[in-house]
Formats: structure tokens, C-alpha cells, sequence
């Protein structure tokens, strides 16, 4: 058994909760591209969170700061080179040929935080930049569902919270920059 955070459980709790509600009320939204695979990536980040506490494995112990540092650049470029493409923690690990909790205690001793948390702040930083080209066709929520992000109340509040304005202010701003300069 292991010992985990009563916050963090509630956190895992809500999630599972949200999805099942997410299923129960609109069963077509999983029927949308990639959406199945971007509320496993929620999950398994709630899961991440409320076992975050746990000792780390022998193999993560054994393995050197060194070959975490090089891990987590290989992982950059490799986040780099697939930018557009939604990711998912199992075929990133497989792709650097390591167990996803290798990658994971790698992420967290380079970078100070889950690769779950790193991931979303690398999607969030992702849909900023589309919003601030200010893609006409596109709408928030497309650029968020492109990204992983399939609960839009909690997306607005990641946003919020790191870019101190919502998404539609930024695309607004942005499409009103673009109208200037025309």
C-alpha cells in the first residue's frame, strides 16, 4: 500500500469523476479525434500526482544525474521535433527506449516537476503560440482539443494561471494585431 495525500486523492477522484460525467452527458465527444487518448493523459496525470510521494524504484535510483539530464534533452528534441502532434507519456517512453516512471523521475530531477505537469506546461506554452499567430480559422477550443486539452473550464484556468489572460483574450489580442498591421 502506499501512502499518498488526501488533496491528491481528491484531485484523482474529481478527474475519474469529470470523465465519467464527460461520458455520461456528451458519450459523442470521445467519438472526436484523439480525446479517448487525451482523457488516459488526465488520468494517468492525476494518478501521477497522487503517487508522487512514493519512493522512487531501484532502477530510477541506479540511474545517474547524468543520464537523466541527457534522458530529459533527448526528450526536448524529441517534443521539439513532433511540436502539433499530441503526445502520450507510454509512446514518448517507448520512443526514448525507457519505462514511462524512468522518464517521469528523469523530468522530475532535471526539470523540479512530474513529466505530466512539464508536458501540459510545454502543450499550454504550444497553444499560446498558435493563438498568438492568430489563426483565423481557428477556434479555442480546436486549438486546446488539438493540444490535449479536452476539459475546457479546467484548460482556461492552466491558461489563466500562467499567462495571466484567457485564451480568447490572447487570440483576440492577437487577430487585433494582425487587423493593425493590415
Amino acid at each position: 500500500m502506499i501512502a499518498t495525500l488526501p488533496d491528491r486523492c481528491e484531485t484523482l477522484r474529481v478527474t475519474v469523476r469529470d470523465v465519467l460525467t464527460l461520458a455520461s452527458h456528451s458519450p459523442d465527444s470521445f467519438a472526436q479525434p484523439n480525446v479517448i487518448e487525451h482523457v488516459e493523459e488526465s488520468i494517468l496525470q492525476a494518478v501521477d500526482l497522487a503517487m508522487a510521494a512514493a519512493s522512487p524504484t531501484p532502477e530510477a535510483k541506479r540511474l545517474s544525474l547524468s543520464h537523466y539530464l541527457a534522458l530529459v534533452r533527448k526528450l526536448d528534441e524529441f517534443v521539439a521535433d513532433s511540436a502539433g502532434k499530441t503526445l502520450y507519456s507510454a509512446d514518448v517512453a517507448r520512443q526514448l527506449g525507457v519505462s514511462v516512471r524512468t522518464l517521469h523521475n528523469a523530468v522530475v530531477a532535471i526539470r523540479g516537476m512530474s513529466m505530466h505537469r512539464y508536458m501540459r506546461l510545454r502543450r499550454l506554452w504550444n497553444v499560446r503560440q498558435q493563438l498568438v499567430r492568430g489563426a483565423s480559422v481557428q477556434s479555442v477550443k480546436a486549438v486546446a482539443l488539438a493540444n490535449g486539452f479536452w476539459h475546457m473550464g479546467e484548460f482556461t484556468a492552466l491558461y489563466r494561471e500562467l499567462f495571466g489572460e484567457t485564451p480568447q483574450q490572447t487570440l483576440l489580442a492577437a487577430r487585433k494585431q494582425t487587423d493593425d498591421l493590415a
